[in-house]
């Protein structure tokens, strides 16, 4: 097994590309402690591929996110130096990495390209993830197309910490009583738990209408 095979990371529960969770790697050495927790089954294996409740509980205290929630369920950064930022069109997202989060117990430093492999892994349709986790199964078809494409499109590292997340145009699309159309224009985005609760809002603009 290569060393950048055993440095992908887990998912963990924040990320907002698409409508799953997303990411982790441990951080930084701090002191050390010890954690007792009851756990109501057998632990199967320590990895992103859990599968099962028992191993998935004892998973979620050993890896760390992206982002992660707050106290009122709000997206903040974790791994993540600040909050991601969108192109105008709203299908680039890019995020900066901190610089000071290793892998334990080796010390090897987390960079985006292990960030990139793992959102790699999870877009494959050979995901061995948790299949909750799993972004290959993520899809969407574009009107007057036969095969249906991946929301996320692409993954790659613009550096050492930084990564730039692509989604696929047809993401914007909606239903307008004839067919998918995707029209050119401002759309208001807003993110919360109802239209009662938001907490995230935004603007992206959309250009072009090829929703293929």
């Amino acid at each position: 097994m290569s060393p950048r095979t055993r440095r992908s990371f887990a998912f963990g529960a924040a990320f907002v590309l698409a409508a799953s969770a997303l990411t982790a790697a441990p951080v930084a050495a701090q002191e050390e402690s010890s954690l007792i927790y009851a756990i109501d089954g057998e632990i199967s294996y320590l990895s992103n591929a859990n599968s099962d409740v028992p191993s998935a509980e004892a998973v979620q205290w050993l890896y760390n996110g992206l982002f992660m929630y707050d106290d009122t369920l709000t997206p903040v950064p974790d791994l993540a130096a600040g909050p991601w930022q969108i192109s105008e069109d709203g299908l680039t997202w890019t995020i900066q990495i901190k610089d000071n989060a290793y892998f334990q117990p080796t010390g090897e430093q987390l960079t985006a390209q292990d960030v990139v492999f793992t959102y790699q892994l999870a877009n494959s349709a050979n995901c061995r993830f948790n299949p909750d986790t799993c972004l290959g199964f993520v899809t969407i078809t574009p009107e007057g197309a036969t095969e249906p494409v991946n929301v996320l499109q692409d993954v790659k590292a613009i550096d050492d910490f930084t990564v730039e997340f692509t989604l696929a145009v047809a993401q914007l699309a909606w239903w307008d009583g004839a067919g998918w159309a995707v029209e050119p224009g401002a759309v208001r985005v807003l993110i919360g738990s109802s239209s009662d609760d938001i907490r995230l809002q935004g603007e992206v603009v959309i250009v072009g209408t090829d929703c293929a």
